[in-house]
């Protein structure tokens, strides 16, 4: 594929992220992951008193979507129907979902990034619907790679993002 617009890259460390163990723990470890903010798709960046949700996002190239909990949606008031359920496939089998859009922000240094709206998607899971469960958000394929291009050096624990047209 040939770009016709030049890419402008960020520069990232890996951060320490919690993820559950087999046990029902939680670990720490680091991973290419992002500083994120969830807010209602139609509320704007600068709308005050808003609810805005803030936690890590695990960037994951394997994922074909971008996955945040249940129970995220409806904090931030979004309203869930069985028309937006859909069966999506998963690392770990065939699952049900719902899809909505959120606004997403990123930080960058002491700046928060607006993403503007993406699509994502919620497990119909025990613990999707549990906001003490500690997971973080995906960002896959669907509702972030296919905004960004990535480049990580694994080895050297860092990532870079690149935005076709520049950064907000």
């Amino acid at each position: 594929m040939t770009r016709t617009t030049p890419l402008a890259w960020r520069h990232f460390e890996y951060r320490r992220v919690s993820v559950p163990t087999g046990s029902g723990g939680l670990e720490q470890i680091f991973k290419p992951a992002l500083s994120i903010r969830a807010r209602h798709s139609r509320d704007a960046q600068w709308d005050t008193g808003k609810i805005k949700i803030q936690a890590d996002g695990l960037l994951d190239t394997g994922a074909d979507m971008s996955v945040v909990p249940l129970w995220l949606l409806q904090h931030l008031g979004i309203v869930i129907n069985e028309e937006s359920r859909q069966i999506v496939y998963s690392v770990s089998g065939k699952l049900s979902a719902y899809s909505s859009e959120i606004g997403l922000e990123i930080r960058y240094g002491d700046r928060w990034l607006d993403m503007g709206v993406v699509k994502v998607f919620a497990p119909d899971t025990a613990w999707s619907r549990d906001p003490g469960a500690h997971r973080p958000f995906l960002l896959g394929l669907a509702g972030f790679f296919d905004r960004f291009a990535a480049c990580i050096d694994h080895s050297q624990e860092e990532f870079w993002l690149g935005r076709t047209g520049g950064w907000p």
